[in-house]
This record gives C-alpha cells, sequence and structure tokens, in this order.
C-alpha cells in the first residue's frame, strides 16, 4: 500500500526569503510594484514547493540562496527560469547530484 506523502509546507520565513530572492530579479523600479514581485517569487516558490521532504525543502532554499549570492548579474538582469537554473546547479550539488 502506497501512502502518499503529505505535501510539505514552505514556513512564512522562507517565503520571505523568497520574495527577497524574486524581488532581486528585478530593477530597482520594478521592485515598488507587488504585482512584479508576486509573479517573480511564484516559480521560485513552485520550486520550493515541490520538495519532497523537509530536508529537501531545505537544499533548495540553500541553492536558492547560493545562486543569489554566487550570481555575479546585475539585478534585473536574470530571468526567474534563468535563476532557477542557476539554483538547481547547486542544488545538484548540495544533494549529491553532481556539480553540473
Amino acid at each position: 500500500m502506497n501512502q502518499a506523502t503529505a505535501p510539505v509546507t514552505v514556513s512564512p520565513g522562507q517565503r520571505a526569503d523568497i520574495l527577497r530572492f524574486a524581488s532581486w530579479l528585478l530593477t530597482h523600479a520594478d521592485r515598488a510594484d507587488t504585482r512584479q514581485v508576486l509573479d517573480s517569487s511564484a516559480p521560485l516558490l513552485e520550486w520550493a514547493s515541490s520538495a519532497a521532504d523537509s530536508t529537501d525543502l531545505r537544499c533548495r532554499m540553500a541553492a536558492m540562496q547560493r545562486a543569489h549570492d554566487n550570481t555575479a548579474a546585475r539585478p534585473g538582469t536574470l530571468s526567474p527560469a534563468q535563476f532557477l537554473v542557476r539554483a538547481d546547479g547547486y542544488y545538484r550539488f548540495i544533494t549529491g547530484g553532481g556539480t553540473g
């Protein structure tokens, strides 16, 4: 009998981090628009929410933090999809799934 895994809950603090990452992806002028920040955060929240469990969620959040910290691009120069490509590379390294 297969038991369904309970969905992972992204905590309010993690959601705040996602909003911070999403804001960074926008130009300074666009950050003033709540809708743009929320639209930018949606794919990041979706990626975080797809975690298999709480440990996986922590790995995904750490990967997004590393992508944020290590990206040389200026704010407003990456799309959420481009950011997640970078985060996924760090995620694979963090989880032992590869280096690239």
